[in-house]
C-alpha cells in the first residue's frame, strides 16, 4: 500500500540527470511506497538550522572528528599527513554496523564509549594497525585483544572487519594504492569516491533494486570528505580535492533517524512498526533502499533551501553537522533502522 504524506516534488533548479548517485536515488524516491520526504518539515528544519546555527559554517567546528575523544585528536595532531590519511582509511575500512544488544563498548578515562567512537579509541591506541604488514597478518587473537569490549565482548561483525583489514593490508603492501598519493593528485571528489568504491576492500556499496543499480557509496564518499578535511587542516601543502559539492549525504543509520525525528522522513505504518520494534531490515530490500535514498535526497533538498537563504554548505558538510546534532540531541529519538551491512 502506498503511503500518503505531504511530500516534496523535485524543484526545477535541481538537475540530477548527470549525477549517478542522485539520478538513482531520485528515481527510487519517485516510486517509493514506504518512505516520503515532507516538504513542510524540511522547510521547518531549514529554518531551525538558520535560527539556531545547527550547521556552523567553519570547517573546524562542523566536522564529525571534532566530537572524537581527546586521545584520538591528540594522536591525529601529532601525526604526519600520511599517518592521518592511513588512520582514517583503516578506520572507515572497518567502520560499520556497530549495533547489537548488549552494546559493544569500551571504557576510556572513566567514560563508556560505543560504536564509532569506541573503534576510534581502539585504533588510536594500537599504532601497529597503521602498518600494512601488521594489517595483512592481523590474527584473530590480536584483533580480539585490540577491540576487546567490556565483559570481553567481541566487536560486532568481528570476522568481517578482520577480513577487510587483512585485505587492506595486502593491497597497501602490494602498492595497489596509497592514501597519500590519492590525496595529492588534485583530483575530483566524486571520481575519487567511485575509484575507492571499486578498489578498496569493503567499499563497493552498490545496491540493485528494480533493475536499477544505486551506488550509495557511503563509506567511499565519507572517506573522500575526510581526506579533504585532514588535508585542508594540515600544515603540509597538498593540492585540494576539487568538486566536494558533488558528494552526497552519507546514507547510514544516524542521519535518517535524525531526519525522522524532525518529521522530514515519514515512514509507512508497517515500516514504522518494524523499526520501532528494532526488527532487522535486510540489506537491499525495498524498505532499506528507500530509507537510504530518501536520506540522500532530503539532505540534497535541505542544502538547496539553505543555499537560497544564504547559507552555503555542500551535502557532506551538512551531513557532518546533522550527525553532530543527532549525537548531541537532548531529545529522545525513535530507534534507527537496523541492517547488517559492511557498508554503513
Amino acid at each position: 500500500m502506498r503511503y500518503s504524506n505531504h511530500t516534496m516534488n523535485k524543484p526545477e533548479y535541481l538537475a540530477y540527470s548527470e549525477h549517478p548517485i542522485l539520478k538513482a536515488t531520485q528515481s527510487i524516491c519517485d516510486g517509493a511506497n514506504m518512505v516520503k520526504i515532507s516538504q513542510l518539515h524540511l522547510q521547518n528544519l531549514a529554518a531551525e538550522i538558520l535560527q539556531s546555527n545547527i550547521a556552523p559554517q567553519t570547517n573546524d567546528q562542523g566536522h564529525w572528528l571534532t566530537a572524537a575523544p581527546l586521545e584520538v585528536n591528540q594522536f591525529l595532531a601529532a601525526s604526519s599527513l600520511e599517518q592521518k590519511l592511513l588512520f582514517i582509511t583503516v578506520f572507515h575500512s572497518a567502520g560499520f554496523c556497530y549495533w547489537g544488544e548488549p552494546r559493544w563498548q569500551i571504557s576510556y578515562q572513566g567514560k563508556k564509549y560505543n560504536g564509532a567512537m569506541a573503534w576510534l579509541i581502539c585504533l588510536s591506541r594500537e599504532k601497529r594497525l597503521l602498518s600494512p604488514e601488521f594489517l595483512s597478518r592481523l590474527s584473530k587473537k590480536n584483533w580480539q585483544t585490540i577491540t576487546r569490549g567490556q565483559d570481553d565482548m567481541l566487536i560486532p561483525l568481528f570476522l568481517e572487519r578482520l577480513t577487510v583489514l587483512q585485505r587492506l593490508g595486502d593491497d597497501l603492501q602490494n602498492g595497489l594504492y596509497s592514501p597519500l598519493a590519492l590525496c595529492t593528485t588534485g583530483g575530483e571528489a566524486l571520481d575519487l569516491a567511485f575509484f575507492i568504491g571499486k578498489t578498496f576492500p569493503g567499499f563497493n556499496d552498490r545496491t540493485k533494486h528494480k533493475n536499477l543499480t544505486i551506488p550509495f557509496l557511503k563509506k567511499a564518499q565519507l572517506l573522500v570528505a575526510d581526506y579533504h578535511y585532514l588535508c585542508s587542516t594540515s600544515t603540509e601543502s597538498t593540492p585540494p580535492i576539487s568538486g566536494l559539492d558533488k558528494l552526497t549525504a552519507f546514507a547510514d543509520y544516524k542521519i535518517p533517524q535524525f531526519l525522522r525525528h524532525k518529521n522530514v522522513l515519514a515512514y509507512a505504518p508497517d515500516l514504522s512498526r518494524l523499526i520501532d520494534n528494532q526488527s532487522e531490515l535486510k540489506a537491499g530490500r525495498a524498505e532499506e533502499v528507500e530509507i537510504r535514498s530518501a536520506t540522500i535526497m532530503a539532505v540534497e533538498r535541505l542544502k538547496e533551501l539553505l543555499r537560497i537563504s544564504g547559507l552555503q554548505l555542500d551535502a557532506s558538510q551538512l551531513d557532518n553537522r546533522l550527525w553532530l546534532a543527532a549525537q548531541n540531541s537532548k531529545d529522545k529519538m525513535l530507534p534507527y533502522h537496523r541492517c547488517r551491512s559492511v557498508f554503513y
